[in-house]
């Protein structure tokens, strides 16, 4: 199943007196967090319960950070008390770079199966080091680094959670571990 709640960022400090907060953004486009009409509701997960929080305005700042400020965070002590807080946005307005391309949450925990159906592992991680994405694919003996590229990644069906690779190609790109 998936997730309704999808992760967009974390606070890591507040921003001036105001009760405005400095956000990490976990996307691979900040600019999303460019407005409050662009992000009208972030959720804040607590004791497993999502509770909304209205963001009053939002900007990009510097090489990628965000500041926000959110509905009921009016000082600099509020804002401190967030401090390390996850952000999230519903799935429903979450926004896709690609409208090909998955939610790094969707894909992980995916299990790996090559094109005949034998299962490899399971997706543990996504890096992003730059040009492409690569899959962490833990196995029973260790784990596979594979990048992300169509000609290896033949299919992904987050649904049914699952990934399908090109065992030749897999093993021709893959660093294992």
């Amino acid at each position: 199943m998936l997730q309704p709640y999808i992760r967009i960022g974390r606070v890591t400090r507040p921003h001036g007196l105001r009760g405005e907060v400095r956000v990490d953004p976990c996307t691979d486009d900040p600019a999303r967090f460019g407005s409050a009409q662009a992000l009208p509701l972030v959720y804040m997960e607590r004791g497993g319960v999502f509770e909304s929080c209205r963001v009053m305005s939002a900007r990009v700042v510097g090489a990628g950070g965000v500041v926000i400020a959110l509905e009921g965070v009016a000082d600099r002590a509020q804002a401190e008390a967030l401090r390390g807080q996850w952000l999230y946005v519903d799935r429903a307005h979450a926004v896709k770079s690609d409208p090909e391309a998955e939610f790094i949450c969707d894909l992980i925990g995916c299990g790996a199966y090559d094109e005949a159906g034998a299962f490899i592992g399971e997706v543990e991680d996504v890096l992003q080091p730059g040009g492409n994405d690569v899959y962490v694919i833990r196995t029973a003996t260790g784990s596979i680094l594979t990048p992300a590229l169509k000609f290896v990644v033949t299919a992904v069906d987050v649904a049914a959670r699952r990934v399908t690779l090109d065992r030749g190609r897999l093993n021709e790109t893959a660093v294992f571990d």
